[in-house]
């Protein structure tokens, strides 16, 4: 079965879905506050067909992971029924249990909705890495400078089209959800197709979009595997032997190394609005994160620095000066506003000659300060984290 097919099955599912939800919300409209036996009455007549569009509806959805929902409604009068017992006896906890016991089948159908979500989003994950590294590349084949965003003309020719299939592509895949406002600037420039919405998509919409559709597709919450059911088990199997401290680089491709940047960045204090701005190996511009730091000062007060993050995944070559001079030339096509702090982040390591360039620099006065971060000094930093290196497979 092909994505697109197995897609079908999913807008089935979600479609059966609304409609149990839109019965079990005239169900549940239908049932009396108090107690009141309506055996024969219009309601309890309505309630029962209900009741039977409600197992039709169950019935046609398929497990997940082998878990299906149980729970079917009870009929009127055995509600009112409960509810009798329970203030018959006093027990305040009967009634408590006689109104969960009622409410069993909502809470079954939200699990099954998050289940379902879950699957969704493991299903569409890959194909939408793809389609974000499918626009990056388009747009970086746009030249901005040929298109003078002052202009009333047009943007045309098979870049700017299949531009457009590719975000209809990842909408159709994101599914049901609401959307930012982002992406309806995103759609509501492409419609218009001027020289200006070009500008604004690769400068504005996609960056902000791009970051969306990763955290879409990638749900944080989701658990990692644990190989072990009672951490009890390993004090008692009483481990012995060195504790490995080098980290797998090479478990990451390039857009792996720089979510795991964009992790730690998130993740740290004093730093704010990282963003993932574009395409691994990007041939426009280079720049692949963004964030603003925060310096706290008991006397100047709060500061904030514009910081572009440039992530090189090089496990065999070493960073040399003429690299690190070439970023820095870069630099100029993203300002204003000005970058204050260039970091260039690597897994692997500098040359003598680029650390030696950059000492000099940073004893020379200018305004843009480089940071170089080696494998050694992610390694002490993610020592600090140890769930990030937990959930990208790093030991």
């Amino acid at each position: 079965m092909n994505l697109d097919d197995a897609l079908r099955q999913f807008d089935l599912v979600e479609a059966n879905l609304a409609k149990l939800d839109t019965v079990l919300n005239r169900m549940s409209a239908l049932v009396p506050s108090g107690i009141a036996f309506m055996d024969g009455s219009p309601e309890d007549r309505e309630y029962r067909e209900l009741g039977r569009n409600y197992s039709d509806l169950v019935g046609a959805l398929p497990a997940i992971s082998g878990w299906k929902i149980t729970a079917f409604p009870q009929g009127l009068d055995a509600i009112a029924q409960q509810r009798f017992d329970a203030e018959e006896c006093g027990d305040f906890e009967a009634k408590v249990m006689v109104e969960q016991s009622f409410n069993e089948p909502n809470h079954q159908l939200d699990e099954y909705r998050s289940r379902f979500s879950r699957t969704r989003r493991q299903l569409v994950r890959r194909r939408l890495a793809e389609l974000v590294g499918d626009i990056d590349q388009l747009l970086g084949e746009f030249d901005l400078n040929a298109y003078n965003p002052d202009s009333q003309s047009h943007v045309t020719g098979h870049p700017w089209e299949q531009l457009n299939l590719l975000v209809v592509e990842i909408d159709r895949l994101l599914g049901a959800g609401s959307r930012s406002s982002s992406w309806n600037n995103l759609r509501r420039h492409l419609s218009f197709a001027l020289a200006c919405d070009l500008h604004d998509i690769v400068k504005k919409d996609w960056p902000i979009v791009r970051h969306e559709v990763a955290r879409l597709g990638y749900d944080e919450t989701e658990p990692l595997p644990v190989a072990v059911e009672d951490l009890g088990q390993l004090i008692s199997a009483n481990p012995t032997g060195p504790v490995a401290t080098a980290l797998k680089w090479s478990a990451l491709n390039d857009e792996g190394f720089e979510r795991l940047v964009f992790c730690l960045i998130g993740d740290a204090p004093g730093y704010e609005n990282p963003a993932w701005l574009t395409r691994t190996r990007a041939a426009d511009r280079g720049r692949d994160l963004s964030v603003t730091r925060v310096r706290q000062d008991v006397l100047a007060g709060v500061s904030r620095e514009r910081v572009i993050i440039q992530c090189k995944h090089w496990l065999v070559k070493s960073i040399g000066d003429t690299d690190i001079s070439d970023c820095i030339t870069k630099m100029v096509h993203w300002e204003p506003p000005a970058v204050d702090v260039l970091i260039i982040v690597t897994s692997g390591r500098f040359t003598s000659d680029a650390v030696a360039w950059h000492e000099k620099h940073s004893q020379s006065g200018k305004h843009l300060k480089i940071e170089l971060w080696p494998e050694s000094h992610l390694e002490r930093l993610l020592a600090q984290r140890p769930h990030i290196v937990a959930q990208f497979g790093l030991r």
